[in-house]
């Protein structure tokens, strides 16, 4: 009797479990998926300069981590710089420097060739009236040049200050106070000095003659000696010949030529560049 009571609760049992779990289907346990990982990056960064390439890093809080190369930076460049003037026929030099790394890049150029030559044809008034002896330049061989190549002149004659004069003359000579001196004493027909006004007066004189540049020879830095041939029109001034024309170019400067001295020649060195 106990057997069968037992064997009826076992197969209740038995009934009840397929009951819950469906039509004959075993029973499972419920899972949870894990949501998927999105990586949130952080950087840090190397900067990349003109001479080295930089780095950027990312990294996410889980610890996965990757890096980008930065490319290279362009040279920050001064001004161009003359190094080396172009002179008549001669290619000059010029170069510019990287303000960041130093760095540098040299160009070969023609640029301003024919402002940098040593072409003047205002010299055909020191020639005329300068000193060939001894190679000094005289009070009224400076101011002839001024005359004639002032480039303020609005009318002739022109009536200019003595302080502006000798301003310009201290440019391009060796002005002394001796010389200023002896430009006050001119009393010419167009280089006159009026005391009261402190002032000269100075008349156009137009061309005399025609100054060629025959050559020069480099002295070291903006030193050179130049040569040149100066014919009068009328074929009798005393300047008429070769000249030798110590001077300091100061050209590339943003400076006149600066001349030193003068004096007559026969012939020209071999040397000379022409």
């Amino acid at each position: 009797m106990k057997k069968i009571l037992v064997l009826f609760i076992l197969m209740g049992f038995i009934v009840t479990l397929t009951a819950c779990s469906g039509e004959g289907e075993a029973a499972t346990v419920p899972t949870t998926t894990a949501p998927e990982h999105t990586h949130s990056y952080s950087s840090t960064e190397k900067p990349a300069s003109c001479t080295e390439k930089g780095l950027e890093t990312f990294t996410c809080a889980c610890g996965h981590t990757y890096t980008e190369e930065l490319p290279l930076l362009e040279h920050n460049w001064g001004e161009w710089i003359i190094t080396a003037p172009a002179l008549l026929n001669k290619d000059g030099t010029e170069t510019r420097t990287c303000k960041v790394c130093s760095a540098t890049e040299t160009k070969v150029t023609k640029e301003n060739a024919v402002e940098n030559a040593f072409t003047d044809v205002e010299l055909q008034y020191l020639f005329d009236r300068w000193n060939g002896v001894n190679g000094d330049i005289t009070a009224d061989a400076m101011l002839s040049y001024f005359s004639q190549k002032y480039t303020g002149r609005e009318e002739d004659p022109l009536i200019i200050p003595a302080a502006t004069v000798f301003a310009w003359l201290e440019e391009r000579f060796a002005l002394t106070d001796g010389l200023k001196e002896e430009m006050k004493r001119l009393d010419d027909y167009y280089l006159k000095y009026h005391a009261a006004t402190d002032s000269f007066e100075l008349t156009f004189a137009g061309s005399i003659a025609e100054v060629l540049l025959i050559g020069y020879i480099p002295n070291g830095e903006n030193s050179y000696t130049v040569y040149y041939q100066h014919n009068a029109w009328d074929g009798t001034s005393r300047g008429d010949g070769i000249w030798e024309v110590t001077m300091e170019y100061n050209l590339p400067e943003g400076k006149p030529n600066r001349y030193l001295s003068a004096i007559k020649v026969d012939a020209v060195p071999d040397k000379v560049i022409q």
